[in-house]
């Protein structure tokens, strides 16, 4: 039987995805029909976790989340059987809370085998047990199986393009190697500037003498001599005045 094929396009390239209907199939129904409602229009892959998952779904890169009025779905989780699907690198899964029924459009792709998503049992349950028998007057009922314990559905498989959610996940890396050069960078700015805008701290030499540190440098050209300067017309008016007197 030929399962579905559908394929996330990102700037990095395409992930193509076989949906696993035969294993899960109100999962695979869900994901087709957001497809074709056009529900992931303009969504993102908005988690990225290297060497655990790359995360998507139905929040906008616009910010907020798109309403999926197609509901939610509940656990198929098929691990625990032969020809099922666990939760290892390149399986895609649906997210949900500890409700497992909460599922209802959120994936991630497993970069690698993740067990722990996978049905465990409650990892407290021999340690509940223990304690019932050691205060089994002040217990009355075990507590129940937590959700989070019954496995995450894997629902589809990648087959082509694990090398482009391989990338997407050293995106938070290289944003992050990214922003520490900015900072150095911009250290570097400021320690130059600073150099540049201190004021001029005097030092003394072996003799004595006052100096600057760092010493201003300069140059000097040689200039033609200015020409003498043009009495005023007030101090010309006065120099006749004088001559006219001399005359009498």
């Amino acid at each position: 039987m030929a399962h579905p094929l559908i394929a996330i396009s990102t700037a990095l390239g395409d992930i193509t995805i076989k949906l696993r209907d035969d294993l899960a199939p109100r999962h695979a129904e869900l994901i087709l029909g957001l497809i074709d409602g056009s529900h992931y229009a303009g969504c993102v892959i908005y988690r990225a976790e290297t060497d655990f998952v790359v995360q998507g779904g139905l929040r906008l890169g616009r910010g907020g989340t798109r309403i999926n009025e197609l509901g939610s779905v509940p656990l198929e989780y098929t691990g625990d059987r032969a020809g099922g699907l666990k939760n290892v690198r390149g399986t895609v899964t649906m997210a949900r809370w500890e409700d497992t029924g909460s599922g209802d459009g959120e994936w991630f792709i497993n970069l690698k085998d993740s067990p722990h998503l996978d049905r465990t049992g409650d990892a407290g349950a021999a340690a509940d047990a223990l304690i019932l028998m050691q205060v089994l007057m002040l217990m009355l009922t075990l507590t129940r199986l937590s959700g989070w314990a019954l496995g995450f559905t894997a629902f589809g498989e990648v087959v082509s393009g694990m090398e482009v959610a391989d990338a997407i996940s050293q995106l938070v890396r290289l944003l992050l190697l990214t922003l520490i050069l900015m900072l150095i960078l911009m250290l570097m700015q400021v320690l130059m500037l600073t150099r540049l805008l201190l004021p001029l701290k005097p030092t003394v030499d072996e003799g004595g003498m006052s100096m600057l540190s760092p010493p201003v440098p300069f140059t000097t050209t040689r200039q033609a001599a200015a020409a003498a300067a043009q009495p005023s017309p007030l101090e010309k008016l006065a120099a006749m005045r004088k001559a006219r007197l001399k005359d009498l």
